[in-house]
């Protein structure tokens, strides 16, 4: 999935599947972060078909725990570059 949105969405600047972690952890909860550069590229994004199947697919095959949740959010502090082995 991660190949084509890069392939597919050049405006899409981050792209993040992230799962809580930890030992004690025993249903993690998962999250994508998304970076756009315009709301018109998000709206590309939320209308691609990628992005409708990948729903479907979640609710088809019983995969999300609780509903779905889309929040939009704006950076206070922070950066994105540095990679960690963590």
């Amino acid at each position: 999935m991660t190949k084509k949105v890069y392939d597919r969405e050049p405006d899409t600047l981050r792209y993040q599947f992230t799962k809580e972690s930890g030992d004690e952890i025993k249903t993690p909860e998962f999250v994508m972060v998304e970076t756009y550069k315009s709301q018109e590229a998000l709206e590309k994004h939320l209308g691609a078909t990628a992005f409708k199947d990948l729903g479907k697919t979640f609710g088809n095959e019983g995969l999300l725990a609780k509903d779905l949740a889309i929040f939009r959010v704006e950076s206070v502090a922070g950066y994105e570059r540095r990679k960690s082995n963590l």
